[in-house]
């Protein structure tokens, strides 16, 4: 078995002591045993100096032990163990239950593709290797013991906060055009800076974009957007113009260019009615994103939610050329549906989306008819209770997010949507919505009208006079109007009446 080289890295400072995942350490020793170099590097070590909780943490080791002796240690042990980057040298070792991915060192050079490696060389030295990697943050290494290795000053650039490529950045994002947005899902998830010139590479090397897969530029798109600091991360992206560029999608046996986010990049500038706001559309819209929390889909719905303002067809424009946008909800609904589609959002979360987007400014008069009217309504866009409450809860903090994201501190009245608020969740608690709520079920109606063809049409009608306020979701006052109704339809003579129960 081929023994690894003398280790002489320069060892900067002990910063981690204890806790480290009893598995990872077998591992590493293991490899130490058998004559290996082995570390723990990239995402892990950065997140252990900024003090985060690692224990659910995915832990990369990097050997320079190559593929097929990485395998011989494992099967040792006894441990499973399988190739998943055969190219790049990474095996994936499984430790009492836990699966880590052990790659060997190596270094890369890069071609026409704006992403893949044009070749791999396999090395046996741990600078080389870390210095192929995207930014000096994840470029660190820790021993088994807990000795920190930096030879790029990723030690540094954590404690300033800061986004910077290993050496040259322009040559860092030539390479590999996905490290332009990599930058600012940093950037958004760690809440750190990008380095200026980190930052003023990145639009010079925008044509290495086109290159790159849509679903590797949406996945990243997607964690800035939910990130900590998901409005820096746009910033960075519209100002360096990467959200207008094109990536690419598969179509048969050849590629076509795909647009990124063209439209947010159109609502920079774009003035509304200062009356109501005294922030641009982009502005405004980032004030939404920044409201909101990291979930999925109640950041994607802040996002895009006013997409369609300004566009032709949607902006007019008043007496003294005062803008408006009549019907953004509508068409900006219509416009993210598309740009999830070509993003390739699944469609239960684009759908989600969606229906936020189109009812954003659905908000009713506070009055019971009025509050009874947008509840039914509501309801009948889901697919149940779960679904509608879980819409609405979402819907409550976008219309939060979008009417206090406006730039004037007096409008609306905060106390008028929790009021709203308040009374629809207490209308959800009391009014049934779907006709499985009611107090009679449909084997019931069944039993009593003897037609079960009309069953589906008599609940509804039952749920509609509940819902009217005509009857009380009470057993004996649905049974009898059942059998009511059962009488009055076509067909229904036969319907049997309740013996003791008054009609009426």
């Amino acid at each position: 078995m081929r023994k690894g080289a003398p280790v002489n890295y320069d060892v900067q400072k002990k910063v981690f002591t204890g806790n480290l995942d009893i598995r990872a350490r077998k591992l590493l020793s293991r490899l130490l045993a058998c004559g290996y170099q082995a570390y723990i590097v990239g995402g892990y070590v950065r997140d252990r100096l900024r003090g985060e909780d690692t224990a659910n943490q995915d832990v990369d080791i990097a050997t320079n032990a190559r593929p097929d002796e990485v395998l011989a240690v494992a099967s040792i042990r006894g441990w499973p163990a399988k190739t998943v980057g055969v190219a790049f040298g990474v095996v994936q070792v499984v430790v009492d239950g836990r699966p880590f991915e052990v790659a060997t060192f190596r270094r890369e050079g890069y071609g026409e593709d704006g992403h893949r490696p044009e070749w791999v060389e396999f090395g046996d030295d741990l600078t080389d290797d870390l210095g192929r990697r995207d930014f000096t943050v994840n470029a660190m290494a820790m021993t088994v013991d807990g000795d920190l290795i930096d030879p790029f000053g990723g030690w540094e650039d954590v404690g300033c906060r800061i986004i910077a490529t290993v050496g040259d950045a322009v040559r860092r994002f030539s390479e590999d055009g996905l490290r332009i947005f990599r930058a600012a899902r940093l950037a958004s998830q760690l809440g750190f800076a990008v380095a200026p010139e980190t930052e003023a590479a990145m639009a010079s090397c925008r044509d290495r974009i086109a290159g790159l897969s849509v679903e590797r530029v949406a996945r990243e798109l997607d964690l800035t957007v939910c990130g900590v600091e998901p409005v820096y991360g746009l910033e960075l992206l519209r100002r360096q113009g990467i959200l207008d560029c094109h990536c690419r999608q598969r179509r048969g046996d050849d590629w076509e260019l795909v647009p990124i986010l063209p439209e947010l990049v159109a609502l920079y500038g774009c003035e509304q009615n200062r009356r109501y706001h005294l922030l641009d559309v982009w502005r405004h819209t980032m004030e939404v994103v920044r409201m909101t929390t990291g979930d999925q889909v109640l950041r994607w719905a802040a996002l895009l939610h006013d997409v369609a303002k300004g566009t032709g067809g949607v902006r007019a424009y008043k007496q003294s050329n005062v803008p408006t946008d009549p019907r953004p909800p509508p068409v900006g609904a219509y416009m993210a549906g598309e740009i999830l589609t070509r993003l390739r959002f699944p469609h239960a979360v684009k759908e989600e989306i969606v229906w936020l987007g189109r009812h954003h400014m659905s908000r009713p008069i506070q009055t019971p008819k009025s509050l009874r009217r947008w509840l039914v309504k509501m309801a009948g866009t889901c697919a149940g209770l779960s679904q509608l409450a879980g819409r609405l809860d979402r819907l409550f903090k976008l219309w939060r997010a979008d009417c206090f994201a406006n730039g004037r501190a007096s409008y609306p009245d905060k106390a008028e949507l929790q009021s709203i608020e308040a009374a629809i969740g207490q209308l959800c608690g009391t009014m049934p919505l779907y006709p499985e709520q009611l107090s009679i079920t449909g084997g019931e109606i069944a039993a009593l009208c003897g037609q079960s063809p009309l069953v589906g049409e008599i609940q509804r009608e039952l749920l509609r006079m509940v819902q009217g306020g005509m009857r009380e979701n009470r057993p004996d006052q649905l049974q009898a109007a059942a059998v009511r109704l059962a009488a009055g339809l076509v067909g229904c003579a036969n319907a049997r009446p309740i013996i003791g129960h008054r009609h009426g």
